[in-house]
């Protein structure tokens, strides 16, 4: 019997099950396919202040420049202490404002404690800036409990949590362009305005402490830039 070369040994005789051997061409493609699924994914980098967004990207929050026609009406403070809320919000002082709920379990505590690590950022530095946090729950919201809420975040001196009837509640977020329809449809929205102004600085979205202490200097020091 005539014996095959050695090199033919193991192949396939049968033409429709023989392997093609593979073109370097194919066999380039697949180790790149490896390669790439191998690496771990990108992940985009936080946009920050001043800086654009790539293709893609989202800021974590806008900054606009508004006008507010503050009304002039009466609220109450985490005291129990009824005041005008255009003599809270003084004009001869700079003021931070913001809205929220004592209640609330998403943004509310997130926004609360970026004010007060916003506060602690600028130490004596925003002695004089006053900080103005008005519920949008006024039927739960009480003194008391506006002054638990307060205890919970160690808001000091300088700092208010007001409340007032609902349609007093409504008026003001509409003057600020805050109303959204109801509680739970409310914005994460930070107002800053220097003092002697009637011009607002409007921060939407989740910004942090730094750039809301960032903002707090600017309107310490009387200005209010439209970057």
């Amino acid at each position: 019997m005539r014996r095959l070369p050695p090199h033919r040994v193991n192949e396939d005789r049968n033409p429709r099950t023989r392997r093609t051997p593979m073109s370097a061409a194919v066999a380039g493609k697949i180790v790149l396919v490896s390669i790439l699924l191998a690496c771990p994914l990108l992940k985009a980098e936080p946009v920050r202040k001043g800086t654009p967004a790539r293709t893609g990207e989202e800021a974590r929050f806008s900054r606009s420049v508004t006008r507010v026609n503050v009304p002039g009406l009466s609220v109450t403070d985490q005291d129990g202490r009824a005041v005008s809320l255009a003599e809270l919000l003084d004009p001869r002082e700079p003021v931070v404002v913001n809205f929220f709920f004592a209640s609330c379990a998403s943004i509310c505590p997130v926004m609360t404690a970026t004010l007060a690590q916003m506060r602690e950022q600028l130490g004596r530095e925003g002695r004089n800036l006053r900080t103005v946090s008005i519920t949008i729950d006024p039927d739960q919201d009480t003194p008391d409990v506006l002054k638990s809420y307060a205890g919970r975040f160690s808001a000091g001196p300088g700092w208010k949590f007001v409340t007032a009837d609902s349609a007093a509640i409504e008026t003001i977020q509409k003057a600020f362009g805050a109303f959204a329809g109801g509680k739970f449809n409310h914005r994460a929205l930070y107002y800053f305005r220097p003092a002697r102004s009637d011009t607002w600085v409007r921060i939407e979205g989740l910004a942090g402490s730094t750039d809301l202490a960032a903002e707090a200097r600017g309107v310490l020091e009387g200005a209010v830039a439209n970057r």
